[in-house]
């Protein structure tokens, strides 16, 4: 495991929000359980580590719901410390590296952080 330290925004904090949300109703049956930000992204990356069209995610618009949002909005932390497996972390260090040479600009660990979350809810809103 490795913890890795990420600055995020206010958007990809409540997109954790809510899919702990769906997690907790998928795997947990509405159980109270504590779920970090680090299975919420470990998770979330295994379920769309084979994407290959990443442009879709970056350039697709996402709906978050104000109940995330305000769960977030108070928050003055921007840096959230991810508990990571091996894989997730050398996904989020190849898809930065990635988007900084397709997008042509440099791209931090957040934005990607924010795009496999985005995937993830792309990917059930959609079905």
């Amino acid at each position: 495991m490795n913890v890795r330290q990420i600055r995020v925004s206010i958007e990809t904090r409540a997109m954790i929000e809510e899919l702990k949300s769906i997690y907790i109703k998928e795997r947990f049956k509405d159980e109270q359980v504590m779920m970090t930000p680090g299975y919420i992204l470990n998770s979330a990356y295994d379920e769309v580590k084979d994407i290959q069209d990443w442009n879709k995610i970056i350039n697709n618009a996402l709906e978050i719901d104000d109940e995330f949002v305000g769960k977030v909005k108070e928050s003055k932390t921007q840096i959230i410390r991810f508990r990571l497996s091996e894989d997730t972390s050398k996904g989020i260090d190849i898809l930065t590296n990635r988007f900084s040479e397709e997008l042509g600009l440099r791209v931090q660990t957040g934005f990607t952080a924010k795009q496999i979350l985005k995937a993830s809810l792309l990917k059930r809103k959609n079905n």
